[in-house]
Formats: C-alpha cells, structure tokens, sequence
C-alpha cells in the first residue's frame, strides 16, 4: 500500500519549499509585502528594520543609481560602430520601462502595503483551507502553470546573467567597461524588482481560479444529488444561482493587468536587443 505522502505530487509535497524560496528572494529586494504562505509573524522590531531597508534598497534603485548612470551616459553609449551603439539605446529604452515599472511597483506596495500584506494574502490561505476537501481536478493546471512560470522566470534570470558575463568580457579592463557591466547588473535588479511582484500577482491569480473552479465543481456535485432528491424546483434555482466572484480577492487588478502588459513588451524589446547583439557578432 502507498502512503498519503507518496500519492501526493511533487507540487504538494514541495509547494512550501518553492513558497520560502520565493519569500527570501522577495526580502533581498526589500518586498517585504511579499509573504505566499505566512507561518509565523515577524516581530514587530523585525519587521519594522525589513520595512526600512526596503524602503532605502528602493531609493537607491529609484534615485541614486540612475543618477549615476546619468552622469556617465556619454561614457555607456561611447563607441564608432553604428550597430552597437543602436544596441545600447535599445538597452536604454528596455531599463527606461523597467525603472518606470519599479516606481509604479514601489508606490502601489506602499499605499495597498496592508491590502496585500494582510487582507490579499490571509485571505487566500483561509480559501485554502476551506478548499482542501473541494474537488481536486482543477489543482493538476494550477501546477502545472506554476511549474511554467517557475522555469519561464529562471530561464530569462540566466540569460540575462549571461548577458552580464558577456557584457564583462567583451570590453576588457577601463571605466567603460565597468560602467557597462554596473548598468547591466542594474538593469537585471530593476528585472528581478518587478518580476518578484509580478510573480506573486500570477501566484494570487491563479490560486483564485482553482478555488472559482472548484467552488464550480462543488456546486455541479450538489445539483445532482439536489436532482435526485427533487427534480422540479430547487435543481431550478440552482441553476439561476450565480457563484460569487472570488476575482475580487485581487486589490490591485488594474496594475497586475498593466505589469503582465509592460512585462511582455519587456520580453519582446530583450530579444531585439539579442537579436541586434547577434548580428553584430555575426
């Protein structure tokens, strides 16, 4: 005979890993709101120091390193090949949505820091719990779209540390070299800022379709056995019943519609940059 734990899937029996991978990577940006599945709560004294270095780790990415980057721009977009130096504006304009997406991020989690900290997140694990013995059919797509997500986010994080490693070899030793290298590792943070946010924007969002299918599939299951105890009226007004909304967890619709928008188009002008990259090798 199997265990419970070995008919569990590997999601099941792992989730909590991946949520305290996500939680810790979250606190190096300074994203304390970011908590997928709050076990215990941070002492006051704690939590108040997180807040503080993710209030400064976000002036430095806002207004002291574009400051900078500011001061040495001739020296980042210095060079005679024509190509390369339409591949730096392009990297320019890619960093310009970041930085943008950052601020927006870093404002929206300051003013709705209780709606999501709080409300948003202890909200959808008291939905969990009550969803544990609901059908468990739909669970086996959420799985599978954060196993994507999972692998989708990592694989862009390594082809743009690659990127950084090229960035470092191509110009040897000198100050532009290393103004070219910081501005690539500060384009990969103002990535990671957003993305983190991002992430747990998805994560919410498909954890309240799983519950809104499941909620679904309860209801189907009680208007058979409502069918076969009477067949007239109360199959009727099952039918007429309109389940609740549970999209209305989200606090923040509109900028989770706004990053995934700004986020793509991110992806899209970082393939161009590649895709300019590799023809100047070629």
């Amino acid at each position: 005979m199997t265990s419970p734990d070995e008919r569990k899937s590997f999601w099941e029996r792992h989730e909590f890993k991946f949520y305290r991978y996500g939680h810790v990577y979250a606190l190096i940006y300074g994203q304390v709101v970011i908590d997928y599945v709050p076990q215990r709560a941070l002492k006051r004294g704690v939590k108040v120091l997180l807040i503080a270095y993710g209030h400064l780790f976000s002036m430095l990415l806002i207004v002291v390193l574009p400051g900078y980057f500011c001061y040495h721009f001739r020296t980042l977009t210095d060079t005679l090949d024509r190509r390369l130096q339409l591949l730096f504006y392009v990297s320019f304009a890619n960093t310009a949505i970041k930085y943008a997406t950052v601020i927006v991020t870093y404002v929206a989690n300051t003013v709705h820091f209780e709606a999501i900290n709080q409300r948003c997140t202890m909200q959808r694990t008291h939905l969990e719990f009550e969803f544990q013995n609901a059908p468990q059919e739909p669970k086996r797509p959420f799985e599978f779209f954060m196993y994507f997500k999972f692998c989708l986010i990592n694989l862009m994080m390594m082809i743009q540390v690659c990127g950084i490693f090229a960035q470092y070899g191509e110009g040897g030793k000198g100050s532009v070299s290393q103004v070219r290298v910081h501005f690539a590792i500060y384009a990969f943070v103002l990535w990671n800022y957003t993305e983190n946010m991002a992430d747990y924007c998805y994560w919410i969002n498909g954890s309240v379709l799983k519950y809104y299918r499941q909620f679904n599939l309860q209801l189907g299951s009680l208007r058979d056995e409502m069918d076969g105890l009477r067949p007239e009226h109360l199959s009727l007004e099952l039918l007429n019943y309109q389940p609740p909304m549970l999209c209305g967890l989200l606090h923040l619709d509109r900028r989770l519609v706004y990053l995934i928008a700004v986020t793509a188009f991110s992806y899209f002008i970082t393939l161009v940059q590649f895709d300019l990259y590799l023809r100047k090798k070629s």
